[in-house]
């Protein structure tokens, strides 16, 4: 949907490894630097996947854009927050996929 929306994508910030990703897809970052920026309130979000640390830097939704994260659902919650707390609406599509679908996407990677 980014390329053929051209609606911007985000990138997360996360601890894990760096695999086949373009640097655009993630900010890859030590355990230590995501605490920083953690606890200076840079993230809007935290959440553990795999073993790994990821979130979103507070300024990355601009309310006046549609974009299109790619996020876990348990930091749809966080997200919401933040943003409503800037807009104070949101309108939220979330599409689901397999187990077996993003392992395959991640193999990709």
């Amino acid at each position: 949907m980014v390329d053929i929306y051209k609606i911007p994508g985000t990138v997360n910030y996360t601890t894990r490894e760096k695999r086949n990703e373009f640097d655009n897809d993630y900010h890859f970052v030590s355990d230590l630097e995501f605490a920083q920026k953690l606890k200076a309130k840079e993230l809007m979000n935290c959440v553990v996947f795999n073993g790994n640390l990821y979130g979103f830097h507070k300024d990355t939704f601009n309310p006046s854009h549609i974009l299109l994260p790619a996020i876990v659902p348990e930091s749809i919650i966080q997200v919401h927050k933040h943003i409503l707390e800037q807009r104070g609406e949101l309108l939220t599509i979330f599409f689901a996929l397999s187990e077996k679908e993003c392992r395959e996407r991640m193999a990709k990677r």
